[in-house]
């Protein structure tokens, strides 16, 4: 019975493909692709029916499915229509959720320049989040810098995206900082900070090292030697 249904819905879609009906014959073949599961086909007709018009709804779906399957290309696919979907649907929580989705899409797909354009868009229009959520998304912000090879711009984002606790955070704030050349003695000092702030971590001086790296590499061979012997210690 799938099959019937996805056969005549087709020769609908061929003969009437801008029928007022269209949207709703195609929710019947993504429904029939579901359950047969043919995930891909039914996150496509999803996707089609938001993009002409449908409801906000069949655009998360059809995410939601590209996600599920876990490939680069249905990633890209995901992170594709986020994108599409950042600049249009309305700011409420809805956005939030394909934003967010979106960009960690764009992470897994290496489509890091979609990724940085759906951070903008969720900061350009207003989308509601919580505190923790806002640092969250400050922090992919900083990937997506990362990766594009902005690393001043990503030192403000780790920055920023600092919570207590989060040793991550803080390694991917030291690393921008030394791939953006920052000033030997203000990576120095942040890498102290992360040595202090997370006492029981094994790599708790592995910054420490990148800092006396950063100094070597800027000259300061007195400062090196200086951070690698506490780093030693």
């Amino acid at each position: 019975r799938h099959e019937d249904v996805i056969t005549t819905a087709r020769q609908f879609l061929d003969i009437f493909p801008k029928n007022a009906l269209t949207n709703e014959v195609r929710d019947y073949v993504a429904a029939a692709f579901e359950r047969t599961g043919r995930v891909t086909q039914a996150a496509d007709q999803r996707s089609l029916i938001w993009q002409n018009g449908g409801s906000v709804e069949q655009g998360i779906s059809a995410i939601r499915l590209w996600v599920s399957r876990d490939k680069a290309d249905s990633y890209a696919d995901a992170t594709g229509l986020a994108a599409l979907m950042a600049d249009k649907i309305p700011a409420d929580g809805r956005l939030t959720g394909v934003g967010l989705r979106g960009i960690e899409s764009a992470l897994l797909a290496e489509k890091f320049a979609e990724g940085l354009r759906i951070t903008n868009a969720l900061t350009r229009r207003k989308a509601p989040m919580d505190a923790d959520t806002g640092k969250r998304l400050t922090f992919l912000k900083g990937v997506c810098e990362t990766r594009l090879g902005q690393h001043g711009n990503a030192v403000a984002s780790f920055r920023k995206s600092l919570v207590t606790g989060n040793d991550e955070r803080h390694r991917n704030l030291i690393a921008a900082m030394v791939a953006a050349k920052s000033p030997p003695a203000d990576t120095e000092a942040e890498a102290r900070r992360y040595a202090k702030a997370f006492p029981q971590r094994e790599n708790r001086y592995d910054p420490l090292a990148r800092a006396a790296y950063a100094a070597a590499e800027a000259g300061n061979t007195g400062a090196a030697l200086r951070i690698a012997e506490d780093v030693i210690k």
